[in-house]
């Protein structure tokens, strides 16, 4: 079923490993903007390195996930569509908070969509 609203695909039965998923994708985007916001104005070597680690592993984490027949495989395909930055670029100057951010709202609206469906069984 499609709403009028969103015009996304409402998924009823995700099983809890896949809600689990959701709930993992929002705290990895929330660990790298708190990286950033922490260090705007020290972004040494490392922490850069470090940083573009975590982005890389999420992106592969979450692009299988898009890929795959799981109950929540849209709502990951469309949060990733938000991180355009590539892992190489440097965290402060390549804009990845703002990209973060539109992702982890993607992640956040699917988590309290499937919760309101829960809600209402």
């Amino acid at each position: 079923m499609y709403t009028a609203e969103t015009g996304r695909k409402m998924r009823v039965g995700i099983t809890k490993s896949e809600f689990d998923r959701l709930l993992h994708y929002r705290d990895k985007l929330d660990e790298m903007m708190l990286i950033i916001e922490q260090n705007q104005l020290d972004f040494v070597q490392q922490l850069r390195i470090e940083v573009q680690e975590k982005l890389k592993v999420l992106k592969d984490e979450m692009r299988a996930e898009g890929k795959s027949q799981s109950g929540i495989s849209s709502y990951v395909g469309e949060a990733l569509c938000r991180i355009r930055v590539a892992t190489n670029t440097h965290p402060l100057s390549s804009g990845w908070h703002s990209d973060l951010y539109s992702a982890r709202a993607d992640i956040v609206f699917a988590i309290h969509e499937l919760q309101s469906q829960i809600e209402k069984k």
